[in-house]
């Protein structure tokens, strides 16, 4: 499926760089880029891309239009401090800005299927800055926190089924005790949960 986007950035370099980046690659289309935040709205209106790419400073700033397209935020490697809140507001993917175009477009990718990615690059750092106790997941059971892992990672419940040798309702099954232990009631909201906690894979 390729991917229609939109490249949010007040620097031209950054987005005609990152643009030719992405040029030709058979899996991105860059629809339009544009500088001034105000006219996103009207930009998402117009071109309706599937996913908004945006620098992470600016992810407070960025008005979406009814449709809200999934944000993929791109960051500095000093960012990795900012990456549960970014979570925590609702963006669906990060990257770094060191990190490889497979990388990136693996960010993008993951966006539009409606998953949470974040990559390696960012995701080590953000646990190294915030590793709290694995007593966070006490409650848990062995088999409880092996999926809440696999979710955390990307997979759907067919390919946690899959991987396990489990049945997919076995698996629907310990995610509604994940739900309820946690208090998180989306494969999102144990993502958010993971990173406020340092929890996210490295």
């Amino acid at each position: 499926m390729l991917v229609r986007i939109v490249i949010v950035h007040d620097q031209r370099l950054f987005r005609e760089g990152l643009r030719a980046v992405l040029h030709g690659r058979g899996e991105v289309q860059v629809v339009a880029d544009i500088a001034d935040l105000r006219m996103v709205a009207a930009l998402i209106a117009e071109t309706e891309p599937d996913v908004l790419v945006v620098d992470l400073s600016d992810v407070a700033e960025v008005p979406r239009a009814g449709s809200k397209p999934p944000l993929v935020a791109l960051g500095d490697d000093g960012d990795q401090p900012r990456v549960a809140r970014a979570l925590q507001i609702g963006i669906s993917a990060l990257a770094s800005k060191s990190d490889s175009p497979d990388e990136v477009i693996a960010a993008i990718r993951a966006a539009a299927a409606g998953q949470i990615y974040v990559t390696p690059r960012l995701s080590q750092g953000a646990s190294e800055g915030q590793r709290i106790s694995p007593d966070a997941l006490s409650g848990l059971t062995g088999r409880e926190r092996e999926i809440f892992g696999l979710i955390v990672r990307g997979l759907s419940t067919a390919s946690i089924a899959c991987q396990l040798d489990i049945s997919p309702r076995t698996v629907e099954t310990h995610r509604a005790h994940l739900s309820r232990k946690l208090g998180a009631h989306s494969p999102a909201d144990l993502v958010r949960f993971a990173a406020r906690r340092g929890l996210l894979p490295s």
